[in-house]
């Protein structure tokens, strides 16, 4: 909201990905569902402007919820979201994507560029 982090949490996929894309697309699926309830609940109170931006870094399952063929893991609620005008998913270098600080073990440079680029917002 206002481009600042709203939530954030970690938890053990209650799924096995096959692979990092398969991963990857079902933590965009569980940020959507966060999303929309986030969403209608502040609804109630104040406007919320559509679309909001969802960065990821791989560009695989980015694909995946494009792709109109659909198997057992797709979920629809991706791609419906979207193609409402609900959520907007945009590439981000892996170099700049800031919420690696909090799910990555980063080499001592990159944790402190990432650190950086947190707190010069405030």
């Amino acid at each position: 909201m206002n481009d600042d982090l709203v939530g954030w949490y970690t938890h053990k996929q209650p799924v096995v990905a096959a692979s990092s894309t398969e991963a990857e697309y079902v933590a965009v699926s569980d940020t959507c569902k966060d999303g929309l309830s986030l969403c209608y609940f502040l609804g109630e109170f104040v406007q919320v402007l559509s679309p909001i931006t969802i960065y990821m870094d791989n560009q695989g399952a980015m694909f995946m919820t494009s792709n109109l063929v659909t198997n057992k893991r797709s979920k629809h609620m991706i791609r419906d979201s979207i193609n409402k005008g609900l959520f907007r998913l945009e590439h981000i270098n892996t170099d700049k994507n800031i919420a690696d600080i909090m799910t990555k073990g980063l080499e001592k440079v990159e944790h402190m560029m990432f650190t950086k680029m947190l707190l010069q917002d405030t």
